[in-house]
């Protein structure tokens, strides 16, 4: 709720959202990256070239920004070249991300 109230939720992802199932990665992603730009969009830049995933034509057009900071904050990359849009999170992402979004946030 609080995550739709500010703005955080794509509004392609708004629409029977369920909390208790898997997020894909690249809706980790869309939100994770509004998160970033929205609390802080002086997030330091890892990847300062922007990624070339060969898999770039399969993220949603809702979720490409997020997956663009993501990818630039070091939070989010893929494997293989590949970033993997469309697959779950598994336990082990969804730590690894936290985990560098708490580094940034730890900045403030």
């Amino acid at each position: 709720d609080w995550a739709n109230r500010t703005g955080l939720l794509p509004a392609e992802i708004q629409t029977g959202f369920d909390p208790d199932a898997a997020i894909t990665r690249q809706d980790m992603a869309a939100v994770l990256g509004a998160f970033l730009l929205t609390y802080r969009p002086d997030y330091p830049v890892v990847h300062v070239q922007a990624a070339q995933f060969a898999d770039q034509s399969s993220i949603a057009g809702y979720a490409a920004e997020g997956v663009a900071v993501c990818y630039r904050a070091g939070v989010m990359s893929g494997s293989g070249g590949r970033f993997y849009p469309l697959n779950t999170a598994t336990r082990a992402e969804a730590a690894a991300t936290l985990t560098q979004a708490a580094r940034i946030l730890s900045m403030l």
